[in-house]
């Protein structure tokens, strides 16, 4: 239809003129081009209650490939449970809320807070455990890749500073490539915010004195880099995470990456 709208055809044109036949009209937007309508409907999924989380997972789109390539990692079952959660399709108060009035919307153990999978996800002490479970494996699988790369790491060191400790996730280092020692922190977050926001606000608590101050000493190398791994709980991965990180994963681990995050994200969803 659309390269029926665009040919230049005295014949076609006459019809195209036909009320039945013009082009359709989107949200105020004349759609004559495969392209358009696919960017009318970006446009609408975004603006969803639903789809608005999905905005930044354009960022790092090799995290993705799970869910357009087979993979033996889920079965199949898993495979549409993650997808769904994904989506924010599995069934919480506020999407009960939405199908019938008379729901109840609020969280069962939080008194005036909307049961929400990002509530549940993020907030709620009864998915504590779960929670930190999931942060614990995101760390786990990238100690793992830091010793197979034959990086010398130290887990969550207990830095002292002037207003208690701070411990950061990870510090890394190999001497002979390059002179460098790397403060990495990761962090799973909300999904209503662009994922480059955190990953600056953890640069900011990290990147002070006596933190470099420990990763020389430590290293005994002179330059300290100070990132953060920061992925939203739908998967999105934040690009200032790729580019700090770049030649430790690898294209298919980001996938990996974000799998297992929406993997936990089930389990705590199930809990």
């Amino acid at each position: 239809m659309c390269r029926l709208l665009g040919a230049n055809d005295s014949r076609i044109s006459l019809l195209i003129d036909q009320r039945d036949l013009a082009a359709p009209v989107i949200r105020r937007k004349t759609v004559s081009t495969s392209d358009s309508l696919v960017n009318i409907w970006r446009e609408k999924l975004d603006a969803s209650v639903d789809g608005k989380g999905l905005l930044y997972h354009r960022d790092v789109p090799e995290a993705h490939r799970w869910a357009r390539e087979p993979t033996r990692i889920l079965t199949g079952r898993d495979f549409v449970r993650v997808n769904h959660f994904r989506y924010n399709l599995l069934l919480a108060g506020q999407l009960k809320y939405r199908m019938c009035r008379q729901a109840n919307i609020f969280c069962p153990v939080c008194p005036n807070r909307p049961h929400t999978l990002g509530h549940i996800l993020q907030v709620c002490p009864r998915s504590h455990g779960p929670r930190i479970q999931r942060h614990n494996k995101i760390c786990e699988f990238v100690h793992k890749k830091l010793l197979e790369k034959g990086f010398e790491v130290l887990w969550e060191p207990h830095i002292k500073t002037g207003r208690g400790f701070l411990k950061p996730d990870l510090m890394y280092w190999k001497k002979e490539d390059p002179d460098i020692v790397r403060v990495l922190d990761i962090g799973i977050t909300a999904d209503n915010v662009r994922p480059a926001v955190p990953h600056q606000e953890k640069v900011k608590k990290y990147d002070v004195d006596s933190v470099r101050k420990f990763a020389r000493e430590v290293s005994a190398l002179d330059s300290v880099w100070v990132g953060a791994l920061i992925i939203n709980w739908r998967g999105a991965i934040a690009q200032d995470s790729k580019n700090f990180m770049k030649g430790v994963i690898k294209t298919r681990d980001w996938a990996i990456l974000s799998l297992r995050t929406l993997q936990h994200g089930v389990y705590s969803y199930d809990f």
